[in-house]
């Protein structure tokens, strides 16, 4: 048991540096191919009614729609505008 809470909202220590240049290189690979950087992410999504679709690392993703979920991001963002 402990009186101590998160430090961070992600589980393991460096994880947000590695998210931090995933990302990166995803606008990097944009730029490069000449594509808007959510056009490239759009690429890469697993598409909406996927059910029980399984990963090279052998996990399950058993449900989401992930092109609604970045659509009210950037909404929210107001992408549009930047």
């Amino acid at each position: 048991m402990t009186n101590t809470v998160l430090t961070t909202p992600y589980r393991s220590a460096g994880r947000p540096e590695v998210i931090f240049v995933v990302e990166r290189l995803d606008c990097l690979a944009a730029d490069q191919l000449g594509l808007d950087p959510v056009e490239l992410r759009r690429r890469n999504m697993i598409p909406g009614g996927c059910t029980a679709l399984r990963n090279p690392l052998g996990l399950t993703y058993d449900s989401g729609d992930y092109t609604a979920a970045m659509d009210t991001a950037l909404t929210l963002g107001d992408w549009a505008a930047s």
